[in-house]
């Protein structure tokens, strides 16, 4: 673990003029009567009143913030700069739509003496309570050892998820960014880190939120075609990591990511085997890769 470290445990928040949300978390955070620990909020461009809601906030002394502004890079850019300034023996994200739940606490320093001592995990995580049933969660076997990407690949769980990291891990990473591009989706930073560590799962949940229509997750087919290198990237990292795990589900899964290359290559004007990593495949998959680009990609 990290000897320099001030806190025990950084909450981050990235954040872009969600400044009608920012109290929410504040509040949670607050509530939790944490000791040592820091907020860390970065600030990717916002043109609204965040700034000064910080200032407030720091004025009152409840828990240490640290505030970070940058010009507008987009989310990738703003965790690695989260990662860079932490402070924290513990990496907790808390999006700007997200929020503590009550005793959370209590749930968060038991998934940090879960994971304290075991060298080949990175983490804990837990799906957020988006008002899932409890039967989604339990699909999952509780402490199951699992990289986050196979929630969905292997237990068919498309959820939104909560990750509790050590610091001097995460530090050894970045999550990838592209010039000219805002966005790149973490899950290629996930497959890198699942080369060395893995995660536990627990079904103990610590956070709630509320889906934003202007959130990344509802417009994500419209950031691939705005950031065509990052999605590249994405879609043949998913593939190589794919090829590599053991269960059964992986086969259909693999289809499907070509089909989203497919259809993707197909909106952007491409050949249908374009940066496709199983040239052979993607063009027998050419009728159910345009189907699919009738749905997802045409009306975009």
């Amino acid at each position: 673990m990290l000897e320099h470290c001030e806190y025990d445990l950084t909450i981050f928040t990235a954040t872009y003029n969600r400044d009608h949300l920012l109290s929410r978390v504040y509040q949670s955070i607050i509530d939790q009567e944490f000791t040592n620990i820091e907020w860390l909020i970065i600030d990717d461009g916002s043109s609204d009143n965040t700034a000064q809601l910080v200032k407030q906030w720091k004025a009152q002394k409840k828990i240490p913030i640290n505030y970070y502004y940058q010009k507008n890079g987009g989310k990738s850019r703003a965790y690695n700069l989260g990662i860079e300034k932490a402070k924290g023996k513990f990496f907790l994200t808390l999006d700007s739509d997200d929020y503590l739940l009550d005793n959370s606490k209590e749930k968060i320093y038991r998934q940090i003496s879960l994971i304290r001592d075991k060298k080949n995990v990175i983490g804990a995580f837990s799906t957020r309570d988006f008002g899932y049933d409890r039967s989604v969660r339990d699909r999952v076997p509780n402490m199951k050892l699992l990289n986050i990407m196979d929630l969905k690949f292997q237990y068919g769980l498309n959820v939104e998820n909560t990750a509790l990291q050590k610091t001097d891990i995460l530090k050894q990473y970045r999550f990838p960014t592209f010039e000219g591009e805002k966005f790149s989706s973490p899950e290629m930073h996930m497959h890198e880190v699942a080369q060395k560590y893995t995660f536990i799962y627990t079904n103990e949940v610590i956070v709630g939120g509320t889906y934003q229509a202007d959130g990344e997750t509802s417009s994500v087919f419209k950031s691939w075609i705005d950031n065509p290198r990052g999605t590249y990237c994405l879609l043949n990292s998913r593939y190589s990591y794919l090829t590599k795990v053991k269960y059964i589900q992986k086969y259909k899964e693999l289809l499907k990511c070509l089909m989203n290359l497919g259809a993707y290559n197909i909106k952007l004007n491409k050949v249908i085997t374009y940066r496709s990593p199983n040239k052979l495949m993607s063009l027998i998959l050419i009728f159910p890769s345009y189907l699919w680009y009738l749905k997802r990609f045409k009306k975009i």
